[in-house]
């Protein structure tokens, strides 16, 4: 009988105690240069309590403020229109929030993140990387 209390007393501490979210781990994603740029960067994404922050590093790139932004389909057939933007290239480093967005919906959802040669210079893409899909999915 003391077993049980025992038992039913650690399920209702266990049911009492406040949830917390557990962090995915970040996810690396490498650009490669496009259109003879010599341009590469690294993003990473890490989700924290349901938003999900891409930080993102240049190497070779021009040095003026450069858009980014994430795009449906993959760097070989990209869907132009920005899905997600995220902010704008500075001295080769950017850091945005994606607010209610989960890194598991990016990785399932078939998204590329692209870097543009400069916001006077939009169509030209100077690096792209495939965000890669979840094993199985």
């Amino acid at each position: 009988m003391n077993a049980l209390r025992n038992a039913a007393a650690a399920a209702a501490l266990i049911l009492a105690m406040p949830a917390f979210a557990v962090a995915a781990a970040p996810v690396v994603v490498h650009l490669s240069p496009q259109n003879h740029s010599g341009e590469t960067a690294t993003a990473t994404l890490t989700e924290t309590n349901g938003n999900t922050v891409v930080s993102v590093v240049t190497k070779g790139g021009p040095g003026n403020p450069q858009p980014i932004h994430i795009h449906k389909g993959t760097c070989a057939k990209l869907n132009p229109k920005p899905f997600y933007p995220l902010t704008t290239l500075q001295g080769g480093k950017s850091v945005t929030t994606l607010k209610g967005v989960s890194l598991m919906s990016l990785q399932n959802g078939n998204f590329a993140i692209n870097i543009h040669h400069s916001t006077s210079d939009i169509p030209t893409y100077y690096a792209c990387g495939n965000i890669a899909k979840i094993a199985g999915m």
